[in-house]
């Protein structure tokens, strides 16, 4: 479980998952790292996975009005579920 502990530590879809959960799921986390200002994914793609933003800070923008923010996500969020669930098309930009 320590090993995996930087990454779910923080995460609040973590915080109440029982221990066996996150020791089946932490070795399929990927890290990933996204610059100021790069696009995590863009409207009408397919969104395949679940982010889990340990650090930093990332939105939802508006493309076409100037990537205005309409969703704040903070360090500790997850995003991408409602995508996979919903089957919406989003844009999403970190900050």
């Amino acid at each position: 479980m320590e090993i995996h502990e930087k990454v779910y530590i923080n995460i609040k879809f973590f915080k109440e998952k029982p221990l066996p959960f996150i020791a089946w799921i932490g070795p399929m986390l990927i890290p990933m790292e996204f610059y100021k200002d790069q696009y995590v994914f863009m409207e009408g793609e397919q969104v395949n996975y679940i982010y889990f933003l340990s650090s930093g800070k990332a939105a939802f923008v508006l493309p076409r009005f100037e990537n205005t923010k309409y969703i704040d996500i903070d360090s500790g969020d997850y995003f991408g579920i409602s995508d996979l669930i919903n089957n919406e098309k989003q844009k999403i930009s970190t900050e």
